[in-house]
This record gives structure tokens, C-alpha cells and sequence, in this order.
């Protein structure tokens, strides 16, 4: 489970920078302010899981710690 919420959150990331760069395109200028939302929106969900990832690692660290002591 944890490959496939890995996978996921690198393939929001992946997708919000697409979707930023082609909202540079003049070929996309009707859909630019979708897709840059869009893409920024991607963006935050990858920073998030990763903070709560960080997080759940850091706190997992010092448990293990606070148990040796």
C-alpha cells in the first residue's frame, strides 16, 4: 500500500509540473488559469504527503529513542 500512495503522490507531482509548464503554451490559452490552479493544486498535495510522511518518520525516530532511555 505504501508503493502505491508513493506512487501516487510522485504522479501528482509529475502532473502539477506538466500541467504548469503547458498552461505556458499559446496552444492552451483558453484552459491557462485551469491548469495553472490545477497544477499548483497537484503541487501542495505532493508537499503535503511528503511533510506527513517526514513527520511520521521524525516521530517514529523518537519514539524508538524514547524507548531505549
Amino acid at each position: 500500500m505504501d508503493f502505491i500512495g508513493g506512487l501516487l503522490v510522485d504522479l501528482s507531482l509529475l502532473g502539477g509540473i506538466l500541467l504548469f509548464i503547458m498552461s505556458l503554451f499559446k496552444k492552451y490559452r483558453e484552459y491557462r488559469y485551469k491548469m495553472i490552479i490545477l497544477g499548483l493544486v497537484l503541487i501542495v498535495i505532493w508537499w503535503v504527503f511528503i511533510d506527513t510522511a517526514s513527520l511520521q518518520e521524525a516521530f517514529q525516530q523518537g519514539k524508538e529513542v524514547a524507548q531505549g532511555i
